[in-house]
């Protein structure tokens, strides 16, 4: 007895594609999201990690009333040891300038994603007293 293609069972060929089709979007899309929530994670620590510099700065210069004692090793230390100042790209950088009474610049780590310090920049950018703000660092200045 033959059988008829009609009652042969099984999975077509289209059907398959169909869902793989399904299959990788799904996947796509899970992995953008995935990206997504992991930048915001990181530019999230990065974002607590320059505040917590910039409160041990403050804290220093409340002692002294001026941050021309306030060094990258005070800071360092105020924060428990200079792991705190580093990152996964690298370590911060706390400038005093000469007259160093009234301001001090944070200088990123050179490989920071742009993401990550484009979504921090924008966050910073709501304080007024951090008068300038660049994709190497920005500069606070306490009389704003």
């Amino acid at each position: 007895m033959k059988q008829s293609p009609k009652s042969i069972l099984g999975v077509t060929l289209l059907e398959i594609m169909l869902v793989l089709a399904i299959a990788a979007v799904v996947i796509m899309t899970s992995v953008k999201f995935y990206k997504g929530a992991s930048a915001s994670q990181q530019s999230g620590a990065y974002l607590e990690q320059v505040q917590t510099i910039i409160t041990a700065a403050d804290t220093l210069a409340q002692g002294a009333s001026a941050y021309a004692a306030v060094t990258q090793a005070a800071v360092s230390a105020n924060l428990g040891g200079s792991q705190y100042m580093g990152t996964q790209w690298g370590s911060f950088s706390f400038n005093t300038p000469a007259n160093g009474a009234t301001s001090y610049t944070i200088t990123y780590p050179a490989n920071v994603p742009t993401a990550i310090w484009t979504a921090v920049n924008a966050q910073l950018s709501a304080n007024p007293r951090i008068v300038t703000i660049t994709s190497a660092g920005f500069t606070y200045d306490s009389t704003k």
